[in-house]
C-alpha cells in the first residue's frame, strides 16, 4: 500500500522544485519521519532526492536530474496500475485512486489504447462479496497507525473464544487470501503476534508513539505464525464420488488420489482452527476425515451437537 504513495511523491517531486517536508506529510496524511523514510526508499531506487537548507530550501531533486519519459516502460506502467487499482479495490483507499489516475495521464496518443488493453486484462479482486463497512473503516484506522508509528488499542477475541484488551504497535497490514490480519508487536504478549481483523472489536487509536524495530516486512515473518507448534494440522480426507469436483477445484489433482470407486483422498497440512473445521462441515456426508483421530472426534461431536440442535422444534 505504499506503492501508490511512493508514486505520487515522485510525481510531485518531478513537477515542483522544492516541497516541505511538512506539506508532504499534510498531503499524504503521515508523519513527517514517514515522508524522510518514504524519500530514502526513492533515493534507493536511483532517484537523487536531497534535503535544501536555508530560505526556499526543502525537498527536491538533484539539480541536473530529469527523469526520462522512459525511466518506467509500458509495460512496467500498466503493471504498476494494475497493482494500485488492486489496492483500491481491497482498501478503498482514495490515494490508491488518485495515483492510479496520475499514472494513466503519464500515457497519451497512440500508446493510449495499448496501455487500456494492458491494464484491463487483468482484474484482480480480493474483496468479499458483499460489502463490511466496519471490516473497511479499521483497515483504514489501523493502516494510519502504522503509518504514523501510532499505537493501536483493541479487544480481541481468540479461536478459543477468550476476550482480553490488547495494546500493539502495528507494523504493516496483511491481506491473506480474502482475510485481514495485522502484524504487530503486542505489549500484552511482549512479541510479534498476528491479529485477525474480525476477531477485533473497539479498535482505537492511541496518542502514544512508539519507535519502529529493525523488522524486514518484506520477508513476511507472519508466515512464522503458521510454524508455531501445536498450530498445524495434516488432515487425511476422503470425498465422495458427488464431491470430487469439489475436491479438485480446491487441490486440483496433484494431491488427490482416487480409489476404483470414485471416492478421493487428500492429503494436507494446514493451521487447525475454528475455519478448518467449519470448511469441514461444509460439506456435510461429502467429506470424511481419516486422519488424524482427534479431529475426526472433533468434527463427529459438532455434527452430533447440530444435529441435536435440530432435532427439536425452535426454543
Amino acid at each position: 500500500m505504499k506503492l501508490d504513495r511512493l508514486m505520487a511523491m515522485l510525481m510531485i517531486l518531478v513537477n515542483r522544485r522544492r516541497v516541505q517536508a511538512s506539506e508532504l506529510a499534510d498531503m499524504f496524511e503521515v508523519s513527517v519521519r514517514t515522508v524522510y523514510r518514504d524519500i530514502d526508499t526513492i533515493n534507493q531506487a536511483g532517484i537523487p532526492v536531497v534535503t535544501y537548507q536555508g530560505a526556499g530550501g526543502g525537498i527536491g531533486i538533484a539539480d541536473g536530474f530529469t527523469l526520462d519519459r522512459n525511466f518506467l516502460t509500458g509495460d512496467e506502467l500498466a503493471s504498476m496500475a494494475v497493482a494500485l487499482r488492486t489496492v483500491f479495490a481491497a482498501s478503498q483507499d482514495q490515494r490508491a485512486g488518485t495515483a492510479l489516475e496520475k499514472i494513466r495521464g503519464l500515457v497519451t496518443g497512440p500508446e493510449a489504447d495499448r496501455f487500456r488493453s494492458r491494464t484491463e486484462s487483468l482484474t484482480v479482486d480480493f474483496t468479499p462479496w458483499g460489502h463490511d463497512a466496519a471490516l473497511q473503516s479499521n483497515v483504514a484506522l489501523l493502516r494510519r497507525c502504522a503509518e504514523e508509528d501510532r499505537c493501536a488499542t483493541f479487544r480481541y477475541v481468540s479461536a478459543q473464544g477468550d476476550d482480553s484488551t490488547r495494546v500493539v504497535e502495528p507494523y504493516t497490514l496483511v491481506l491473506k487470501g480474502q482475510t485481514w490480519y495485522l502484524y504487530a508487536l503486542c505489549r500484552l504478549r511482549r512479541e510479534f503476534r498476528l491479529f485477525k481483523l474480525a476477531r477485533m472489536r473497539a479498535v482505537e487509536a492511541t496518542a502514544e508513539r512508539f519507535e519502529r524495530q529493525a523488522v524486514d516486512l518484506a520477508a513476511r515473518p507472519w508466515e512464522a505464525e503458521g510454524s508455531r507448534p501445536g498450530q498445524n494440522v495434516t488432515l487425511l480426507l476422503r470425498f465422495e464420488p458427488q464431491m470430487r469436483h469439489v475436491a479438485e477445484e480446491w487441490f486440483g489433482g496433484g494431491i488427490l488420489q482416487r480409489d476404483p470407486d470414485g471416492r478421493c483422498v487428500a492429503r494436507v497440512t494446514w493451521r487447525e482452527d475454528e475455519w478448518v473445521y467449519g470448511w469441514i462441515l461444509s460439506f456435510g456426508p461429502g467429506v470424511e476425515v481419516l486422519e488424524p483421530a482427534h479431529v475426526r472426534e472433533q468434527i463427529r461431536t459438532m455434527a452430533a451437537a447440530t444435529a441435536a440442535r435440530y432435532g427439536t422444534g425452535p426454543a
